[in-house]
């Protein structure tokens, strides 16, 4: 992930710098690193009060 936005971002020391578009960061993770984060949040937020604040429910399925 940090060699791929490295050569898309650019860097400085330790920070990595973004382009800040919308979605972009589809473009630093590989889909097995998507999925997993995905599972992640279903499995930690799905159905709790930050979940709800997140509108899990609505961006993230």
């Amino acid at each position: 992930m940090k060699e791929n936005c490295m050569n898309t971002h650019g860097i400085m020391g330790n920070v990595i710098f973004r382009k800040g578009d919308i979605g972009d960061w589809k473009n630093c993770f590989p889909e097995e690193h998507s999925k997993a984060i995905d599972d992640k949040f279903e499995k930690h937020l799905e159905g709790t009060k930050i979940g709800d604040l997140l509108k899990y429910d609505e961006y993230c399925k």
